[in-house]
């Protein structure tokens, strides 16, 4: 039951963010590409892709949780492997933040997690615990009270 629970709360998230993006000029489709992204927006002839996850614990905790490896079927997993421009997480608190995988990935590189999760979530994911007062203010953008053009710029900055 909490699978599926988690997983209509995820779906929840996605259609926020693309509402969010559709409503910032970008057309956008919840497109589930398995390990590859979640969301497609199109910016004219360019397209762009993003992974969604919705961080329930964070409130809590005060951590946000990076999926790194999937220890079920042993291998790389959530931002090791995605192929998304852009990684937003959504809070319980219905915040939404923004980043570029880019920089995300930077950051998972010069910063070590604050505690390492074996078998986290439905017990198949190994997760980075990070503050999230400091991850969110040094690379991430909170982008639902954000103006369109803000929310424009981001993006279009930061596509790859």
């Amino acid at each position: 039951m909490t699978f599926v629970k988690d997983l209509r709360r995820g779906n929840v998230a996605e259609q926020l963010v693309c509402d969010l993006l559709e409503k910032s000029g970008f057309p956008t489709v919840v497109e589930k590409k398995l390990e590859t992204h979640d969301l497609l927006s199109q910016y004219g002839k360019t397209q762009f892709t993003t992974e969604v996850k919705f961080d329930e614990k964070e409130k809590e905790t005060g951590n946000l949780a990076i999926e790194v490896f999937n220890s079920r079927s042993n291998k790389p997993s959530g931002i090791t492997v995605t192929r998304a421009n852009f990684w937003c997480v959504v809070l319980a608190d219905g915040f939404i933040w923004l980043t570029s995988v880019k920089t995300l990935r930077e950051y998972i590189d010069h910063n070590k997690p604050l505690k390492v999760i074996q078998h986290a979530g439905d017990g198949s994911a190994t997760i980075y615990l990070y503050n999230s007062s400091d991850m969110l203010s040094e690379i991430f953008h909170r982008i639902d009270n954000c103006s369109i053009s803000r929310i424009q710029k981001f993006i279009i900055r930061h596509m790859r």
